[in-house]
């Protein structure tokens, strides 16, 4: 019989490819200079990761995996960095701009090869940053800050500060007042009393009535009724109260339909494609027609319960949503379709000048006109709007005066 031997073992698998990196595209903040592994230019908002190269990465010239301090998440807050999250050298990651502007997203996400870098998620990239501090003044100041600023002015600044000194100034200030006065009102009166008035109504009643009326008036009447009526109306519906062309509710994922009716727009204060089944948001849905658009201003945003937290914009078939960075429309605005309706936490408002967080839409949407050309009606207002609607009372003094929804 002949020897018998056992196959060779398979060869190891090649190593991963390395590369150094000198990044040339960085910003500055405080004493320091910060850039990515991939020296993506900061200003970017073009999502793209660090992982998808393949490559594991080493920082040369000075550079290196940025610790996780104050300047470096006020790097990480400021600019896109062409990624969600930026990860720093205690393996923890934080939103950039167009993400979280900041916030801890989750540790763990760095990955080492040979004392080479790279990372598990995308999409993220890695914050390097180097040490450069600005050069002394040429002379010394009586009062110098702890850490040089990135952009020093090389005049002072001619308009007044926010918080100026108690004393007397040596120069007269740009619009001194004629006189001091102890505690000016903010608009003037034209008949001043000398005590406040509660409020005064045009004819008062001597006492409370003691039930509440069936249809009370908004405003106080100059012959109010005595009694109130003989078949009170039922209490009014929040569709009715808030209209027959929006409502307001609690999208509640799973159950209620993500369809937008035609000529509507669906807003929620979280992304519902980011939600698990069962998880809850604050929504309203907006329609318009071609002779009546729809105008929703912050207020209004505010009493749905979305005001400053708006991540979510999806018109339906023929609506237009031109949603605005500032209240009473004004501002730099964007315009959704039904065939372009981008995530709010991957849109961001036109730039004016370098990029900030305020670049963002995602809560940052203050108000949005609906509009829809082709629609002759208001489409009818979903299931979601009529479930989310508190049964009526039997009687006008159960619960007199409230409309409002269940809300969890």
């Amino acid at each position: 019989m002949g020897n018998r031997h056992s196959p060779p073992p398979p060869p190891p698998p090649p190593p991963p490819p390395r590369r150094y990196v000198n990044p040339s595209n960085y910003v500055r903040e405080g004493p320091y200079l910060y850039a990515t592994m991939r020296n993506e230019n900061p200003g970017s908002h073009s999502i793209n990761c660090l992982r998808n190269t393949g490559v594991f990465w080493l920082p040369t010239g000075g550079w290196e995996i940025s610790p996780e301090d104050h300047y470096a998440i006020e790097a990480t807050k400021k600019h896109g960095w062409g990624t969600h999250v930026v990860a720093y050298n205690n393996g923890c990651g934080r939103g950039t701009a167009t993400y979280s502007h900041g916030n801890r997203w989750r540790c763990g996400v760095l990955n080492s090869y040979g004392g080479f870098y790279s990372v598990h998620y995308c999409s993220l990239d890695i914050l390097l940053r180097k040490y450069d501090p600005l050069p002394p003044t040429p002379y010394p100041i009586a009062n110098p800050t702890p850490y040089p600023i990135a952009n020093p002015t090389l005049q002072p600044t001619l308009e007044p500060t926010k918080q100026p000194t108690f004393e007397p100034s040596e120069f007269p200030t740009l619009a001194p007042t004629l006189s001091p006065t102890k505690e000016p009102t903010l608009e003037p009166i034209a008949h001043p009393t000398q005590e406040p008035t509660d409020e005064p109504v045009a004819d008062p009643t001597e006492e409370p009535t003691s039930e509440p009326l069936a249809d009370p008036t908004l405003e106080p009447t100059m012959e109010p009724t005595v009694t109130e009526t003989a078949a009170p109306t039922p209490m009014e519906s929040v569709v009715e109260a808030e209209g027959d062309n929006w409502c307001s509710f609690t999208f509640v994922k799973g159950t209620t339909s993500e369809e937008v009716p035609a000529g509507c727009a669906l807003m929620a204060s979280q992304d519902i494609n980011d939600l698990d089944d069962g998880d809850r948001t604050a929504a309203m849905f907006a329609c318009a027609k071609s002779s009546a658009q729809f105008k929703v201003d912050n207020a209004q945003l505010q009493s749905v319960g979305i005001a400053g937290h708006v991540s979510y914009i999806v018109p339906g078939s023929g609506a237009i949503v031109k949603f605005y960075e500032n209240d009473e429309f004004e501002g730099r605005s964007k315009v959704y379709t039904e065939k372009y309706h981008p995530a709010l936490v991957s849109a961001v408002y036109e730039f004016q000048g370098e990029a900030s967080p305020e670049d963002n839409c995602n809560d940052n949407v203050k108000s949005v006109l609906v509009t829809a050309p082709k629609a002759k009606s208001y489409s009818k207002m979903p299931e979601a709007c009529e479930a989310d609607v508190a049964e009526p009372t039997k009687s006008p003094t159960e619960g007199a005066g409230e409309v409002r929804r269940l809300r969890q």
